[in-house]
């Protein structure tokens, strides 16, 4: 593939957990996340045991409530996405993480594809009044098991459980209209291992787009990269943002 003028390249961006790691947000999967460390959590991630037993749900928000989602900071490889996004190269970034380093990070919320929801909002999974996660986590002393002021139905985070798809509308928009616009596709801390995040490298290259991986670790989609990069996220993205913006 010939190379695009480094003035005009528009890129896409996949964030997965690795990215996050950097902010001091283990990774869910990791060595000491919650898959790993708490299988009461792990259960309790699974949407059927979240919306049969009150006590799974009880062990999911006291473990939200505990997030160091809460408190962290992005770090310089989102604002350096930033950087991207204020010089019109970001198509748009796709985060497998719910901590919302993006949106603090001030990247414009129309180019943040949430795939794995938020943090901050929740929801009413009777009649799908949204609210504020924080004041929630904040009264868990009263309401530990949060149902809904207006219809008592059971209050759920607004994040994407096990045995729950992903919002449809956005996916059409990531395969539809975003990879279609972009020269290059990053995946940025992700294993690229679950589905359908791991299916973005494969769509980029059918539509002929340049894949970059950056990983310390091999990936479920390394033989399709183009380039590969085994360092942080901070100084690969320093090195890719740095080629296009400087």
């Amino acid at each position: 593939m010939d190379e695009i003028p480094n003035k005009d390249k528009q890129i896409c961006i996949l964030v997965g957990a690795g990215m996050s790691a950097g902010a001091g947000i283990p990774t869910f999967r990791g060595s000491s996340g919650a898959w790993t460390t708490e299988r009461a959590v792990r259960e309790a991630f699974e949407i059927n045991n979240f919306t049969t037993d009150a006590e799974a749900r009880k062990i999911l928000w006291a473990w939200l409530a505990k997030s160091p989602a809460w408190t962290a900071k992005p770090t310089r490889a989102h604002w350096l996405i930033k950087r991207l996004d204020d010089g019109g190269h970001l198509v748009s970034v796709m985060t497998q993480n719910f901590d919302m380093l993006e949106k603090k990070a001030g990247i414009r919320q129309g180019k943040i594809r949430q795939l794995h929801g938020r943090i901050d909002k929740s929801l009413c999974l009777k009649c799908h009044r949204y609210f504020d996660t924080k004041p929630i986590c904040e009264d868990l002393k009263n309401h530990p098991d949060p149902h809904c002021p207006d219809c008592d139905g059971i209050i759920k985070p607004d994040i994407v459980f096990f045995g729950e798809p992903l919002n449809d509308i956005m996916l059409k928009t990531i395969y539809g209209l975003d990879l279609p616009q972009c020269d290059e596709l990053w995946c940025v801390g992700s294993s690229l291992l679950v589905y359908p995040a791991a299916g973005l490298p494969i769509n980029a290259k059918q539509l002929g787009k340049k894949v970059v991986i950056v990983s310390t670790d091999k990936t479920g989609m390394d033989s399709l990269a183009n380039k590969i990069i085994h360092k942080p996220a901070d100084d690969a993205l320093d090195q890719l943002v740095g080629a296009i913006m400087d």
